[in-house]
């Protein structure tokens, strides 16, 4: 849980975040409203064990951030996006466990071309 109470740190004395908490907490098309709105929640009590349940969920952030401030605002995360196309191509036919295993094959590729886009920036 060390990169969930460093991203809390981080919101919390307003310092840069690393690009593992930037893909995982869906920070990164329309960054600021997201990260702006993270932040607020964060601020406004949102703990360490919360962010670890939401970690790499979109609609998971999205509710801790309206319990938190009242704002709405759309996270999705690199997982978010890997599960919906996997579901797509399988048109449902997948069980949980075979789409963990698709994941965690697949996600290597997408999230170093995902970092490297990141770290260029």
């Amino acid at each position: 849980m060390s990169m969930i109470q460093d991203l809390h740190d981080a919101l919390m004395l307003d310092l840069p975040l690393s690009p593992a908490m930037i893909c995982d907490f869906g920070l990164i098309t329309n960054g600021t409203n997201q990260h702006a709105s993270l932040q607020k929640a964060v601020r406004a009590g949102a703990t360490v064990d919360e962010l670890n349940k939401a970690c790499g969920d979109g609609e998971t952030i999205a509710k801790l951030v309206k319990d938190y401030t009242e704002l709405e605002v759309d996270f999705t995360t690199i997982y978010d996006a890997m599960t919906t196309s996997l579901w797509a191509k399988t048109k449902g036919r997948i069980t949980v466990l075979e789409r963990q295993k698709i994941i965690t094959e697949t996600e290597r590729k997408e999230l170093d071309g995902l970092y490297t886009e990141l770290n260029q920036m």
